[in-house]
């Protein structure tokens, strides 16, 4: 993609895609801004938004400090998320982002370079507690007073604010453990390792960011993730609607300095404003994981690849992805009673997508998946694949016999009447990783082009096609199949999270043993777990099988999103 500065994108915009590498179209905007201060704004899709373009070896001096003449390039810049469950993404300058409605991920990555050293603090001395000690200022986490101060406001929504601090070197240390293809080995057995001298290596600090709108356990579900090599956190401050974070590295995990390069380290702060829906335990998960400050060659990020029709094997590389197996559907795809059309359901087949390393964006619809996440922070998305579910008529609508809810019947001949191929099958791997399953609303053709706004757009929610419920399926949830995670790892364990969002949706635990649990996932318009006289009230809509290492926790790993979105 060409790259502009100084400019103002949207998502409607008249742009040229990126080489998607001989694949076909994909679902999501991508729009990377490149230098200066940059506006970016989305529109209802789901966006890849990038303030910047990646740092390479050539950003930095041989001591590791920044070219002053990057500072000046990459610039203040402002995302704007807008609708659809977005990425966004920003490491220099003093950067706001905000997500809007959906799930977004809002990442900060390391941006106020070398911290400094705090020489009241000896190492190896045995004098107590050092992170007691630890001083929490501009002048040891950004000695160099750089623009790095950044705000993110999730908006609605089960948010994820993530802090990405990388690790960084001098030039002689890190062509020490340059590979023959040119990429650089950060972990303990290379550049991580280096530990003769303070600051042969170091984590890059964050500088001061503000969350705006945290709403975690018992709100919205939003989450913060703090990655990097060695990093922790303490609470500095806390008040009813505030927490501040101090961040810092360890190299012992012990509280006490020891002859590390850069042990106790003081990297940045994080100041939550919530609304009193915070709790540290939950939360706040802290992922280790070995990030390098820049690759050696240019490029722009992230690698986006898309399967298109057929049954595609989708394969990424080391670093960050955007993987898609299927192009997006449109109404075209559906008949006027909004069953997928035939010739759609061999358009689309069973896709194979593997991230392999760094923090990867997976997502299929259509077909019989499988998704594999690999290495590093990776977030899978299932959507709703086996089309309209079929009512159980012995549960009557509007009869006082109970809580119907205990009468639901989570088989196929409900969730997937077609025998549609929907079940999918999700590998997350190493890292702390999210299982997002995304059930969208459909309806017949004479209901939805009601509710075509101006501009082309279909309003999806109470007041459009989710409000019309004068008789059954005048609109409904569309299911997603008998879908399967394979490793789970939550509370305990990695930090896995599993995120349900759509229009009413709820789930049950309808199977549990010490190693797995299985899920029902169904519709309650009235919240009340009794069938009402709406359009679709407990319909089931898929199951959910997910076998985890003992590390989960039906409170804290799972999070229901209730969000309108469509189906095209």
């Amino acid at each position: 993609m060409k790259q502009k500065t100084n400019t103002n994108y949207s998502a409607k915009s008249k742009r040229k895609m990126p080489n998607l590498s001989g694949h076909g179209a994909f679902e999501d905007d991508i729009l990377n801004a490149g230098l200066g201060d940059d506006k970016i704004k989305g529109g209802t899709k789901n966006e890849h938004l990038y303030g910047d373009l990646a740092l390479t070896a050539a950003d930095f001096r041989s001591n590791g400090t920044l070219l002053n003449k990057t500072n000046r390039q990459h610039g203040n810049d402002q995302l704007k998320g807008n609708g659809g469950d977005d990425w966004l993404q920003d490491q220099l300058g003093r950067d706001l982002m905000f997500g809007g409605d959906g799930d977004d991920v809002l990442v900060s990555v390391s941006d106020s370079n070398i911290p400094r050293e705090n020489p009241k603090i000896a190492a190896n001395v045995d004098d107590g507690n050092d992170v007691d000690k630890l001083v929490f200022r501009k002048k040891f986490y950004n000695p160099k007073g750089l623009q790095a101060n950044d705000r993110m406001t999730g908006g609605a929504g089960s948010d994820t604010f993530k802090f990405e601090l990388l690790i960084n070197a001098p030039e002689d240390i890190y062509k020490k453990h340059t590979r023959k293809n040119g990429s650089i080995n950060w972990g303990m057995n290379g550049v991580a390792g280096e530990n003769n001298n303070y600051h042969d290596h170091w984590v890059e600090g964050i500088g001061r960011d503000v969350i705006t709108d945290f709403s975690g356990a018992g709100g919205e579900g939003d989450q913060i993730l703090i990655t990097g090599h060695t990093v922790e956190y303490k609470v500095i401050k806390e008040s009813n609607k505030q927490v501040t974070l101090g961040v810092y590295s360890d190299q012992g995990a012990d509280g006490v300095r020891g002859g590390g390069a850069h042990d106790l380290d003081v990297l940045g702060v994080i100041q939550v404003n919530h609304d009193g829906n915070f709790n540290l335990n939950k939360d706040v998960t802290v992922v280790k994981n070995d990030l390098g400050s820049f690759q050696d060659k240019h490029r722009s990020q992230p690698n986006i690849l898309g399967g298109g029709f057929g049954s595609n094997k989708i394969r990424g590389g080391a670093q960050d992805e955007v993987l898609y197996g299927d192009v997006a559907l449109t109404a075209n795809n559906f008949k006027p009673n909004g069953d997928i059309s035939r010739k759609t359901r061999k358009q689309f087949g069973n896709d194979r997508i593997v991230g392999k390393g760094g923090n990867d964006w997976l997502q299929d619809q259509l077909g019989r998946d499988r998704m594999f996440g690999g290495d590093g922070n990776d977030v899978l998305v299932s959507l709703s694949d086996s089309n309209t579910p079929r009512e159980n008529t012995k549960i009557g609508a509007n009869v006082d016999d109970g809580n119907d809810v205990d009468k639901l019947i989570f088989g196929k001949r409900f969730y997937n009447p077609d025998g549609l191929q929907a079940n999918d099958r999700l590998t997350g791997g190493g890292g702390a990783d999210t299982f997002k399953f995304g059930l969208l609303i459909n309806a017949p053709e004479d209901i939805y082009k009601k509710h075509i706004k101006r501009d082309g757009l279909i309003n999806w929610g109470m007041n459009g096609v989710a409000g019309e419920n004068d008789n059954y399926h005048d609109h409904w949830v569309e299911g997603i199949g008998r879908d399967t995670i394979t490793d789970f790892s939550g509370t305990g364990g990695e930090g896995d999270k599993i995120v349900i969002t759509g229009h009413t949706v709820e789930y049950k635990v309808i199977k549990e043993s010490t190693s797995q649990i299985t899920l029902g996932i169904y519709s309650d318009q009235g919240g009340d777990g009794v069938r009402g006289g709406g359009a679709h009230d407990l319909d089931v809509l898929g199951v959910i099988k997910v076998n985890h290492d003992g590390n989960f926790n039906l409170n804290k790993d799972i999070s229901v999103v209730k969000a309108d979105l469509g189906s095209f």
